[in-house]
């Protein structure tokens, strides 16, 4: 197949009027009819650049780069048709229709609402004419050989949401008259606004939309700034003029800050008279009587205490509906709420390419706005991936992506992309006819912050100090703890019901959450007071190193996937608290969250994160004297180090933190950083590791410190594996497991059983290798640790080679180096001096078979990863 055009082209089909009649008439004939028919269209679309995408019946479709080939060949085809010489004399009329927009693939044809629009457009018409949208009219030139354009007014195609402008071509040679199109003239009176803008996108949020109005007579549109409620709105009454066939009228309050304003606003906009002595409410009403209408108020919040003037006149006026859009609900009797989302965002593939993420709504009205200002512009695989991030990084706000489409004509792409860390700032157009707050963001923002009561606005901007959200207890703790600012709750819940915070719901909890274009206008109005900023910073240092602290014990804990998965979603806070500690200089609660979140770190795999802020933690307090605070960073991160492979900074923070706990005369600590030690230097030096296990086993057997004893006598078993000591190696990884059985820690138990796996495994204990294997992989996949269930799958992969089966252990082992650079490093079964089974595989495969096996365990989703391991298949 020809390869189809992509980006804005221009669509042409065609049908024969009465071909019924031909088959009926012609009989055998019919066939080569249809086949010149096919012959001559087909010449003139190849004649003219296009591609024939495809036929069914008597119609045609083809594409086009551009509308002006678009109509060469429609000209050229209906000349060809009507200079032919048919069987029988018969006549045969097609009629065309010609339409541009954004090419959607779905299957190896095109797809979306611009080619049914076309299929309409053609439809509407007469055999040997040819229509255009008024969309298409405006991408030709004057084309010359006589070719003119000629508007036939608006017309109701059926299933379109709007009415569309239709054009008629005339060229010499073509009939010029035709009767009435074949379909509806659209004269419902409105006095809806016509952007000077295509409308982008929302198919899914107007269809909606329109059926909560077939419910309801008032329906409000909310949202925070930006989210295009306005122009939602007024293409939503477009597609509802058969819904209102007495009017659709747009009313703009945004000029308007006195409730009492609204009737007569209203009044003025659907030609109501006014009379001395006779209120608004009842001259609207009077008006409007039976009619059925449609009123659309924009703008609402402002003058929202106009709600209970909009009330009486629906009891008023039973046959009108009204639409409104509001940052807040009007809260009166029978109203509806529809809260207008951001855009859906474009997937994160590593690298899109541009037919991948063309057909996403943000992607395609950041193209569309952009060709706005510079025609030449097109989606290519070369900036896809800065669109897409650039949609991503505005949260799909429509009014922040039209604004950086607007830099288009200054800056590429990857321009914009890179200039976004203040995003408020590179926002802003200077197009004239635009209100304040549509010319730049922070305008659309500063509208709904100026609306908000004193304590609202204190509870919205401290609110920037959370990162990824915070329940309300969370909230009110760092916020308002003393309760100052009045009732959190309610506070809370005005700002969700003005759109500036929006509430989510996971498990039994609710989450307040912000958009990050928000919270960077509210990070603003929070250092604009540094007092109240460093205030607030410390109370949300406080609050969640007492949830590390809390949770520091955690795998022993009965509640420990619970704990987990809350410290899962609070992370982004986690880090926005250390990260606050160094930069105020309160370095003792960064450290005592990222030592309290030890387990945390690599039970959850985020190895890189923790280990980035040991590092900065460590960097800062160099030089300080000895305490035993200090003494845990420096073993907590030669840990977190060992589990990253770098041993050699492991070993040299551990010894530091041993002189430390030595001079500091901490018996358990000591014992600790034996155990530690014997960890960092297992891969270097097996012989010294093996001499601090032991020491670290002698010193910590008379204390009963559980803990360090598990970690050290499981070291100390692989140890032995890699000094080749197998026999001598099991009864000390059997202790190691029942003394974590012992503790209650299923998650530190599932090393225990890798480990024993791999030993019973080289002892030739197959069954009991695969068993503790596929526990230890269970284990870790319940407990959604990343760097477990890699330890497991490599064992279990070390199983299928000695079964003999090497495209089975590729395809494991390949998912287990998958996880591991997922979370930044973590040790592999190597560790143990074992082979590594991906080299293994590699050597008992031919290339094609290996590279299909390690392709297929890198593919594989994490559940079907989990489940090919725990299967027999």
């Amino acid at each position: 197949m020809t390869e189809l055009p992509t980006g804005t082209v221009a669509f042409l089909m065609t049908d024969i009027e009465g071909s019924t009649r031909l088959v009926r008439d012609l009989g055998p004939a019919f066939p080569m009819l249809l086949g010149d028919h096919f012959r001559l269209l087909g010449g003139a679309i190849e004649d003219a650049g296009g591609t024939f995408v495809s036929s069914e019946g008597d119609a045609v479709f083809a594409v086009f780069p551009t509308v002006r080939q678009a109509v060469l060949a429609a000209v050229g085809g209906q000349r060809a048709l009507a200079a032919h010489d048919w069987p029988e004399g018969a006549a045969v009329r097609v009629r065309m229709g010609i339409n541009a927009g954004e090419a959607i693939f779905g299957g190896r044809d095109y797809t979306g609402l611009e080619v049914h629009r076309t299929a309409r457009i053609m439809a509407a018409g007469h055999g040997g004419q040819i229509l255009l949208s008024a969309s298409a009219r405006a991408l030709v030139d004057d084309i010359g050989d006589g070719i003119a354009f000629r508007v036939v007014g608006s017309h109701q195609l059926r299933d379109m949401p709007a009415p569309e402008e239709l054009v008629q071509l005339t060229a010499p040679g073509l009939a010029a008259d035709f009767p009435p199109l074949r379909a509806q003239p659209a004269t419902v009176p409105n006095n809806l606004p016509t952007p000077l803008t295509g409308f982008v996108g929302r198919a899914a949020e107007v269809v909606t939309i329109k059926a909560a109005l077939a419910e309801t007579r008032l329906l409000t549109l909310t949202g925070p700034g930006g989210t295009g409620k306005t122009r939602l709105s007024i293409e939503v009454g477009r597609g509802w003029l058969d819904g209102a066939p007495d009017g659709v009228w747009f009313v703009a309050l945004d000029a308007l800050r006195d409730p009492a304003l609204v009737l007569p606003a209203i009044a003025r906009s659907i030609g109501a008279p006014e009379s001395p002595g006779v209120p608004p409410l009842v001259a609207i009403a009077d008006q409007l009587a039976a009619r059925r209408t449609l009123i659309v108020l924009d703008n609402v919040e402002q003058v929202i205490g106009a709600a209970p003037d909009i009330a009486a006149l629906l009891e008023a006026s039973p046959s009108l509906t009204i639409l409104a859009t509001s940052r807040e609900p009007l809260a009166i009797n029978g109203e509806r709420v529809f809260a207008v989302p951001p855009l859906a965002l474009p997937d994160e593939p590593g690298h899109p390419i541009a037919a991948m993420i063309a057909a996403n709504d943000c992607v395609a009205l950041f193209v569309e706005r952009a060709r706005a200002v510079r025609a030449d512009f097109s989606l290519t695989d070369a900036n896809a991936t800065a669109v897409a991030a650039i949609c991503r990084r505005l949260d799909g706000l429509p009014l922040a992506i039209e604004l950086a489409a607007a830099r288009i004509n200054l800056l590429a792409p990857e321009q914009i992309l890179a200039r976004m860390d203040h995003r408020l700032t590179l926002l802003a157009s200077s197009r004239r006819d635009l209100t304040d707050r549509q010319r730049t963001l922070r305008g659309a923002i500063d509208w709904s912050y100026d609306l908000l009561t004193e304590p609202e606005r204190a509870f919205f901007r401290r609110f920037a100090v959370f990162s990824g959200g915070a329940d309300l207890d969370a909230a009110q703790a760092v916020i308002d703890p003393d309760g100052t600012l009045g009732d959190g709750l309610e506070i809370a819940s005005g700002l969700v019901d003005r759109s500036l915070l929006h509430s989510t719901h996971l498990g039994d909890t609710n989450r307040l959450e912000i958009l990050e274009t928000l919270r960077e206008y509210a990070a603003d109005q929070l250092a604009s007071d540094p007092g109240e900023a460093r205030a607030i910073g410390h109370r949300h240092a406080a609050y969640f190193g007492a949830l590390a602290e809390a949770s520091e014990r955690v795998l022993t804990d009965p509640r420990r996937d619970v704990i987990l998965d809350r410290l899962d979603r609070e992370l982004p806070n986690l880090r926005a608290a250390i990260a606050f500690s160094l930069a105020s200089g309160a370095l003792e609660s960064g450290i005592q969250i990222a030592v309290a979140l030890a387990a945390f770190w690599h039970t959850r795999g985020h190895l890189a994160d923790g280990g980035r802020a040991l590092h900065q933690l460590l960097d800062a307090t160099a030089g300080q004297p000895a305490s035993r605070l200090r003494v845990r960073l420096l073993l907590t991160a030669g840990e977190i180090a060992t589990w990253n492979a770098d041993y050699a900074g492991a070993q040299t923070m551990v010894e530091e933190g041993l002189a430390l706990a030595v001079a500091l005369g901490e018996p358990a600590v000591i014992a600790g950083a034996h155990q530690r030690l014997g960890w960092a230097s297992m891969v270097r030096a097996p012989e010294d590791a093996r001499g601090e296990f032991e020491e670290s086993l002698r010193l910590v057997r008379p204390l009963h410190d559980l803990e360090v004893l598990k970690n050290a006598l499981q070291g100390y078993a692989i140890t032995l594996m890699r000094l080749g000591d197998w026999d001598a190696a099991l009864p000390v990884i059997d202790e190691s497991i029942a003394l974590a059985d012992e503790m209650g820690d299923p998650y530190m138990n599932l090393f225990g059983l890798v480990t024993r796996g791999m030993i019973r495994l080289r002892l030739g204990d197959r069954d009991g290798g695969l068993a503790d294997s596929r526990r230890a992989l269970d284990e870790a996949h319940r407990a959604g640790s990343p760097l477990g269930m890699g330890l497991a799958l490599d064992a279990l992969a070390a199983v299928a080679l000695r079964d003999g089966q090497p495209t089975r252990a590729a395809t494991l082992a390949a998912g287990a180096a998958r996880l591991r650079e997922e979370i930044g490093g973590g040790p592999s079964t190597t560790l143990a001096g074992l082979p590594d089974p991906l080299v293994e595989a590699r050597k008992a495969l031919d290339v094609e078979a290996f590279d299909a096996a390690t392709a297929r365990g890198r593919g594989l989703p994490v559940d079907a990863l989990v489940t090919l391991g725990l299967s027999d298949s």
